[in-house]
């Protein structure tokens, strides 16, 4: 199989997250998970990838996929970003559409089915 290139995902439901990382290695992706904030940026800061696929809402952390989204963003102007959310606040969701297009390349709504996330990488 082809070399789809590499790819982060990070979710704080590991479930949900593991599904993702099954499908994309099962497309040929070099694909690795992360489950929190800390775990996320301490792999970003040793890896770059040519994509993220970050969850908004980290579970009960500070920390949100837009913070990662940024550390990925400063040290890395090619990867792309897709934050990806299951938020049905308004609010929360203007906020995420804010980024969109500078510091996030695109924003899926969850739920989705694994294959349909593959259209954006």
């Amino acid at each position: 199989m082809e070399e789809q290139g590499s790819l982060l995902i990070v979710d704080d439901l590991r479930p949900f997250a593991e599904i993702l990382l099954d499908a994309a290695r099962n497309k040929g992706y070099d694909a690795i998970c992360a489950f929190d904030y800390d775990t996320a940026i301490n792999i970003a800061k040793e890896r770059n990838f040519d994509c993220a696929l970050l969850d908004y809402s980290l579970g009960h952390e500070k920390y949100t996929g837009i913070d990662i989204a940024q550390h990925i963003r400063a040290v890395s102007k090619n990867t792309k970003i897709i934050l990806m959310s299951g938020e049905t606040s308004n609010t929360i969701l203007r906020h995420i559409q804010s980024f969109v297009g500078n510091t996030i390349d695109h924003f899926v709504r969850k739920p989705f089915s694994a294959n349909d996330i593959f259209q954006y990488i």
